[in-house]
Protein backbone atom coordinates (compact mmCIF):
# COMPACT_ATOMS: atom_id res chain seq x y z
CA UNK A 1 0.00 0.00 0.00
CA UNK A 2 0.87 3.68 -0.62
CA UNK A 3 0.18 6.71 1.82
CA UNK A 4 -0.71 8.59 -1.41
CA UNK A 5 0.81 10.77 -4.13
CA UNK A 6 4.33 12.27 -3.98
CA UNK A 7 4.82 15.93 -3.28
CA UNK A 8 6.44 16.38 -6.84
CA UNK A 9 6.31 15.07 -10.36
CA UNK A 10 9.81 13.42 -10.19
CA UNK A 11 12.15 13.81 -13.61
CA UNK A 12 10.63 10.21 -14.63
CA UNK A 13 7.20 11.08 -14.55
CA UNK A 14 7.74 14.40 -16.81
CA UNK A 15 9.84 12.41 -19.57
CA UNK A 16 7.44 9.19 -19.84
CA UNK A 17 4.43 11.71 -20.12
CA UNK A 18 6.41 14.32 -22.07
CA UNK A 19 7.61 11.05 -24.75
CA UNK A 20 4.25 9.72 -25.15
CA UNK A 21 2.06 13.40 -25.65
CA UNK A 22 5.27 14.82 -27.92
CA UNK A 23 6.49 11.84 -29.72
CA UNK A 24 3.37 9.70 -30.26
CA UNK A 25 0.66 12.30 -30.06
CA UNK A 26 -1.16 10.22 -26.54
CA UNK A 27 -1.56 10.78 -23.54
CA UNK A 28 -0.56 9.16 -20.02
CA UNK A 29 -2.99 8.93 -16.68
CA UNK A 30 -1.72 7.97 -13.63
CA UNK A 31 -3.24 7.23 -10.33
CA UNK A 32 -2.12 6.30 -6.69
CA UNK A 33 -3.96 4.58 -5.62
CA UNK A 34 -4.20 2.32 -2.22
CA UNK A 35 -2.73 -0.57 -3.86
CA UNK A 36 0.03 1.56 -5.70
CA UNK A 37 0.99 3.65 -8.66
CA UNK A 38 -1.37 3.03 -11.70
CA UNK A 39 -0.94 4.25 -15.33
CA UNK A 40 -3.08 4.55 -18.28
CA UNK A 41 -1.64 5.09 -21.81
CA UNK A 42 -3.21 6.09 -25.24
CA UNK A 43 -1.41 6.32 -28.39
CA UNK A 44 -2.84 6.40 -31.88
CA UNK A 45 -3.08 3.51 -33.63
CA UNK A 46 -1.02 4.70 -36.32
CA UNK A 47 1.64 5.70 -34.24
CA UNK A 48 2.09 2.48 -32.96
CA UNK A 49 2.04 0.18 -36.32
CA UNK A 50 4.91 2.83 -37.11
CA UNK A 51 7.35 0.80 -34.58
CA UNK A 52 6.62 -2.35 -37.32
CA UNK A 53 6.14 -5.50 -35.65
CA UNK A 54 6.70 -5.05 -32.39
CA UNK A 55 3.89 -1.86 -32.59
CA UNK A 56 1.62 -4.26 -34.26
CA UNK A 57 1.86 -6.13 -31.21
CA UNK A 58 1.36 -3.98 -28.50
CA UNK A 59 -1.47 -2.63 -30.87
CA UNK A 60 -3.13 -5.81 -30.08
CA UNK A 61 -2.21 -6.00 -26.45
CA UNK A 62 0.05 -8.54 -26.69
CA UNK A 63 3.83 -8.43 -25.25
CA UNK A 64 6.34 -8.33 -27.87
Amino acid sequence: AVAGPPSRRGFGSRVIEGTIADQLGGRAECRWEAEGLACEVAVPLARALAFGDKGAAVAAGVAA
